[in-house]
């Protein structure tokens, strides 16, 4: 087999095993700790500019 043709194929069966798992698996849901974090560090929205 030429190893251009198995870089192909084993390329196919990491995506075709990604999908799977993506598949079977369930989504965990972002807990509050983790949404308290993103609260944090995100770029506080202005409402109005500051002219100097």
């Amino acid at each position: 087999m030429q190893p251009v043709a198995r870089c192909l194929l084993l390329a196919l069966l990491i995506a075709g095993l990604g999908v799977t798992l993506r598949c079977a698996l369930p989504v965990t849901q972002v807990d509050g700790a983790f949404q308290a974090v993103l609260r944090a560090y995100a770029v506080p929205q202005q409402d109005h500019q500051q002219h100097d």
